[in-house]
């Protein structure tokens, strides 16, 4: 998807924090986000400061991100073994 604005939470990082929410599915929403976040920041892909946005943020972008975008990577990875 093309955002239409710049936002805390861009595209790409919803679609990390989606699959980082099957990683961690005993987390809330924003302990989800924190250990994303350190670990992005671990591997020098996040710089700067960040502020965890709250569930109600973290619920309305993965809302504007559409399901489409996940069945379409899915689709494009996922092979049978």
């Amino acid at each position: 998807r093309v955002e239409q604005r710049h936002r805390l939470l861009p595209a790409r990082v919803v679609v990390y924090f989606t699959l980082a929410m099957c990683l961690w599915a005993d987390e809330g929403y924003e302990e989800v986000a924190r250990l994303l976040v350190g670990g992005l920041q671990h591997m020098a892909r996040w710089r700067g400061d960040w502020q965890v946005p709250s569930s109600g943020a973290l619920t309305q972008a993965r809302a504007r991100l559409g399901g489409g975008v996940m069945k379409m990577l899915f689709e494009r990875i996922a092979s049978p073994t």
